[in-house]
């Protein structure tokens, strides 16, 4: 497959409702949700447990029918369409391998389901599975892999069959850390040869901002905010965006002077011209958002200062947790072979980066 041949998905009011357990109600798991897919891009759902990721996933697989709403894979709409019918690709969590199957099978799977001639299925496999850098391994067991090798046999029959969209559940939460980041990127780099449009489920932040064309913040079944992981991270809508995609600092902010491109506000006991919050119309209090980078140590032009309350050493950085202006707030120094370890209780001064700073709506 390639992106010339890639089609969009796109979601119209889909909604999702489940009975609630020994009582006459139900909830929203997915609570009419508006989504586009643009062909051949990667778009992850993200999102903390139970915010409905995994329901959109299966809805556009077929495992579950919406309560309302429509999904559209390119013009055709799916919504009530069998899931053998959706020619669509989905990998599991758990990688779901026949465990009595060699992996050569295991991939073909699919293929014979579709009844195609054997001279055919046997080309298919064995250029998914160059693509994948599995060839050595077409007649072991999944139990004689690992678990990077599982993975890439899964996504090889996923993608063996060419669907039109591919589905991705989680697929790395299997993984030790060195191998998950490792995977990850493989994982990128072959959807983009492929050229199949993917919806990725994860809750990893930076799982997402490293595989993402863009990201789609959820929470209680409702979209927060959509778009590139560059802009989620530093221009999020509100406050559970930006304390979801990344660390966050939420300072008080006291607003002075609202103009029509910037807000001046008392922040940090610092006056500061601050952009106008995108979320704005009928708010009246706001918070700072600062992020744990967006301060540095500065002995000789630092204009705050900070009393470090503790410190962790994280090997490639040390993170401190401060006080500054009544305020506690995270701060990460890069340079801290530099600048050395400041114990508990020392004074230090801080330079603060402003055109990183944002104003948030004061969520209670």
């Amino acid at each position: 497959m390639n992106k010339d041949k890639a089609i969009g998905v796109r979601l119209e009011n889909l909604a999702k409702a489940f009975p609630v357990y020994g009582k006459n109600e139900e909830f929203f798991a997915v609570d009419h949700i508006n989504l586009e897919v643009p062909a051949g891009a990667m778009v992850t759902l993200l999102g903390p447990s139970g915010c409905g990721k995994t329901t959109i996933l299966r809805m556009l697989a077929g495992f579950e029918i919406p309560t309302a709403g429509n999904i559209y894979i390119g013009d055709k709409e799916v919504s009530h369409i069998p899931p053998n019918k959706r020619n669509v690709g989905m990998m599991f969590q758990s990688y779901a391998l026949f465990p009595h199957m060699s992996v050569h099978e295991n991939i073909a799977y699919g293929l014979r389901l579709k009844k195609l001639p054997e001279e055919e299925i046997k080309d298919r496999v064995s250029s998914v599975m160059s693509l994948m850098q599995i060839q050595e391994f077409g007649r072991r067991m999944p139990n004689q892999l690992s678990g990077g090798q599982q993975q890439r046999v899964a996504l090889a029959r996923a993608v063996v069959t060419e669907p039109l969209i591919l589905l991705f559940d989680e697929p790395l939460s299997n993984l030790d850390a060195k191998l998950r980041e490792y995977m990850r990127d493989e994982l990128r780099n072959i959807q983009q040869r492929v050229g199949i449009t993917s919806l990725y489920v994860t809750h990893d932040q930076v799982e997402a901002m490293a595989i993402s064309d863009h990201v789609v913040i959820m929470n209680e079944g409702k979209i927060e905010q959509t778009g590139t992981a560059t802009t989620i991270y530093n221009d999020p809508d509100n406050a559970f965006v930006a304390d979801f995609m990344g660390s966050a600092n939420f300072v008080t902010a006291e607003i002075i002077k609202k103009g029509k491109t910037t807000w001046k506000a008392k922040v940090l006991g610092e006056e500061l011209d601050l952009p106008v919050p995108r979320l704005s119309e009928g708010v009246s209090e706001f918070v700072c958002m600062l992020r744990p980078e967006a301060t540095s140590i500065d002995k000789k032009e630092g204009d705050l200062t900070a009393t470090v309350i503790s410190y962790t050493y994280l090997g490639q950085v040390i993170e401190y947790e401060l006080e500054v202006s009544n305020e506690r707030i995270k701060m990460i120094d890069y340079r801290y072979r530099e600048h050395g370890l400041f114990e508990e209780h020392t004074v230090i001064k801080l330079t603060l980066l402003k055109n990183s700073l944002r104003l948030l709506p004061k969520v209670d």
